[in-house]
C-alpha cells in the first residue's frame, strides 16, 4: 500500500476536497468511502 495524503476527487467540473486516498497494488477493484461515493453517484 501506498498513501499519498489528501486528495482531490474531481468528477466532471464537481471538486471533493481533502480525501484520503490509499493505491493498493494487489487491488483489482476501486473503493470509495461514503462521502466521496455519494458524491460520484448524485453528479
Amino acid at each position: 500500500k501506498y498513501s499519498p495524503g489528501p486528495a482531490n476527487l474531481i468528477f466532471g467540473k464537481q471538486k471533493i476536497k481533502d480525501l484520503m486516498t490509499v493505491f493498493d497494488s494487489g487491488s483489482s477493484y476501486t473503493y470509495f468511502t461514503s462521502r466521496p461515493y455519494q458524491a460520484l453517484v448524485s453528479a
